[in-house]
């Protein structure tokens, strides 16, 4: 049962006894408090097949980095497949 992304990330443990500090690719840089208004690049990742076999896990490693930010870009190996299993049952009223 699918109980949403959130829950997934207070409740892994797996995730956090394997956490370490994921890097952005560009040199992006959160502006400090009190700096003028700036528009600033969203942090972009660029994961190892390693480090992105379990894609949940990954985002929960790099998730400090860009809640600064609001929005980041992930950019996954060239080899990744998404795998997704639908289960939609369509029934029409006549």
């Amino acid at each position: 049962m699918y109980h949403g992304i959130n829950t997934y990330f207070r409740s892994s443990q797996k995730a956090k006894s394997t956490s370490y500090a994921c890097k952005p690719s560009n040199t992006t840089s959160f502006p400090s408090l009190g700096s003028p208004a700036q528009m600033v690049e969203a942090p972009v990742f660029h994961p190892t097949e390693k480090e992105f076999q379990d894609p949940l896990e990954y985002i929960d490693r790099i998730r400090p980095v860009a809640e600064k930010f609001g929005l980041c870009r992930v950019v996954p190996p060239s080899n990744f497949k998404v795998n997704v299993k639908w289960d939609v049952q369509l029934s029409i009223l006549g």
